[in-house]
């Protein structure tokens, strides 16, 4: 099982598939809340052949070791493990992509380590997740008296909208639930903390901005904060959904093959 060591005897679980051509360039895509690297399972498709692709698992996620609810989530620890997973497979640089959380979590990488990053894409995030503070306290005591199942099928409607058949509604459920209550208990404490606003001038990657019509902030509140990265551009999807990474993958996939081929040339 392809892991990286991360300290106290944990490990970070990643899904790396090498394209033939050793020259490809690299993408990571890094998952949102409660999910894992299988959540670009339909992304996989758009990517292979052309590009090496890594799906890491963040820490305390999916493969990767659980973490204890008491785990004092620091948000640098994630940036930190991709960085050291880029070493870690003797990369250069990669094509970057964060859904949800996940682009917060891409971009606070793209701040701080810019050498690293080729190009950013993020879909359906936001720099500052500080209205997540009275929902966050209320989802964890959700997720301890009643579980994470419970918790992913009451927040599911808001997540995905009415953009996918009932059939992809309860695989993103399953995905989700598989998530460690522990690890969740802990992460959710964290979150109403993250505030990467500052740092959106330094990011010098081009750099995408995936949004949707119905998404977490209005389209509007998305173009101010967009407009402060330089090189960057807005798309807005159509869509009832703000987890458009996973619920328009084909549209979102395509606007970010573009802006990679764009780099490319």
């Amino acid at each position: 099982m392809p892991t990286m060591p991360i300290g106290d005897g944990r490990h970070v679980y990643y899904a790396f598939d090498r394209a033939d051509d050793a020259d490809a360039p690299a993408v990571m895509l890094v998952h949102g809340l409660a999910e894992s690297g299988e959540a670009w399972a339909d992304w996989v498709p758009h990517l292979r052949g052309r590009f090496h692709v890594l799906r890491p698992d963040l820490r305390g996620y999916g493969q990767s070791t659980p973490l204890p609810a008491h785990h004092a989530w620091h948000f640098d620890e994630l940036t930190g493990d991709l960085a050291a997973l880029v070493g870690h497979l003797g990369l250069q640089q990669v094509d970057l992509v964060g859904a949800k959380i996940g682009g917060t979590v891409a971009m606070r990488l793209a701040m701080t380590r810019p050498e690293l990053v080729r190009t950013l894409s993020v879909v359906g995030t936001s720099p500052d997740m500080s209205f997540m503070a009275a929902r966050g306290h209320g989802w964890v005591d959700m997720i301890a008296e009643k579980g994470v199942e419970h918790w992913v099928r009451e927040t599911t409607p808001r997540r995905m909208g009415s953009d996918l058949t009932p059939d992809l509604v309860e695989w993103w459920i399953d995905l989700m639930s598989q998530t460690a209550a522990s690890t969740l208990q802990g992460f959710l404490k964290m979150v109403p903390t993250v505030d990467v606003s500052d740092g959106l001038g330094d990011i010098r990657a081009p750099t995408l901005v995936i949004t949707s019509s119905g998404g977490l902030s209005a389209v509007d509140d998305v173009r101010r904060w967009q407009l402060r990265i330089p090189n960057s551009r807005l798309v807005v999807v159509q869509a009832s959904s703000y987890h458009i990474a996973g619920s328009h993958v084909d549209r979102c996939a395509e606007e970010v093959v573009g802006l990679i081929d764009e780099a490319g040339r």
